[in-house]
C-alpha cells in the first residue's frame, strides 16, 4: 500500500519510517509548515502547571524554559512522551481531546494552586483556556510556533496521484485536512479521490476532509495508535503501534 503523509516534515519522516517497517510505501507531501516563533516566557517561572497540546508546543518551548518542576497537563500519549523527553516528570496525559483535557485539570488542580500557561501554536482553540477561565483559573496561552499553510503539493505526490498509486491519505488535523483540499484543488486532481481512502484522526478531521472520497477511515479516539487500528481492521495489513 501505498500511502500519502501529510503531515510537517519531522512528524512526516517519523511516521514514515515506521510506516516503511511495516511493508507500506510512503510519501511525504507536508501540508503545513512548522516555524518557531520566540515570545517571551518568563511567565512560566510562575506557573503552577504547564498546558501542552501538540508537540510541536514541547518542541519549540522546552529550551527556553529552565525549570522541570511544574506539573505538565497534555492533551495526548505522543506529547506527554515528548515533554517527558525534554526532562519533565511530573505528567498527566487526557489521551483524549482539547475536552477531554480541560476535564483533567479540573479533576487535578485547584484554581487556588497559581496560573496555568499553554503553550500552543498561533492558531489554535481558544475553547480550553475559557473553559479554564470560567471555572476561576488563571491561564496564560502563549503562542511558541506557528503553523503555516503549504500552498502546493510536492512533484512525487502529484506523479503518484496521476499515476493511480496513491492508496490511502492521512490526515492529522482540521487545519490539515483543509490544507490538502487546497492542494487538491491547486492541482486540478479533486476528481482522483473516488478511488483514495483517507485516514482520519477524529470525525472533525473527516468532516473538513470533505466530499468524494472513496471511502474514510475514522480513529474511535483522536491518538496514532487508534487510527492505525481503524486502518488495520478495514484496509488490512499491518499498520503497528508507536
Amino acid at each position: 500500500m501505498t500511502i500519502l503523509i501529510t503531515r510537517p516534515l519531522i512528524d512526516a519522516t517519523r511516521l514514515a519510517g515506521h510506516l516503511k517497517e511495516q511493508g507500506h510505501k510512503t510519501i511525504l507531501s507536508p501540508v503545513l509548515d512548522i516555524q518557531p516563533l520566540y515570545a517571551d516566557l518568563s511567565v512560566t517561572d510562575d506557573a503552577y502547571a504547564l498546558i501542552f497540546t501538540s508537540l510541536n508546543g514541547v518542541r519549540h518551548a522546552a529550551d527556553r524554559i529552565a525549570g522541570r518542576n511544574n506539573p505538565v497537563f497534555t492533551v495526548g500519549y505522543r506529547t506527554a512522551e515528548a515533554a517527558r523527553e525534554a526532562g519533565w516528570s511530573d505528567i498527566t496525559s487526557a489521551d483524549g481531546d482539547a475536552v477531554a483535557l480541560a476535564d483533567l485539570i479540573l479533576a487535578r488542580v485547584n484554581a487556588k494552586d497559581g496560573p496555568l500557561v499553554h503553550l500552543c501554536g498561533q492558531e489554535h482553540k481558544e475553547s480550553l483556556a475559557q473553559t479554564l477561565k470560567d471555572a476561576g483559573f488563571t491561564i496564560h496561552s502563549i503562542p511558541v510556533y506557528v503553523a503555516r499553510p503549504v500552498s502546493h503539493m510536492t512533484d512525487e505526490a502529484k506523479s503518484a496521484f496521476q499515476g493511480g498509486d496513491i492508496s490511502l491519505v492521512l490526515l492529522y488535523s482540521p487545519r490539515s485536512a483543509q490544507q490538502f483540499r487546497v492542494q487538491l484543488k491547486a492541482a486540478a486532481m479533486e476528481h482522483i479521490l473516488s478511488n483514495i481512502a483517507a485516514g482520519c484522526l477524529s470525525p472533525a478531521v473527516a468532516a473538513k476532509a470533505g466530499e468524494g472520497w472513496d471511502f474514510k477511515i475514522v480513529a474511535q479516539t483522536p491518538d496514532e495508535n487508534a487510527l492505525f487500528d481503524a486502518l488495520e481492521k478495514t484496509c488490512g495489513g499491518n499498520f503497528g503501534q508507536f
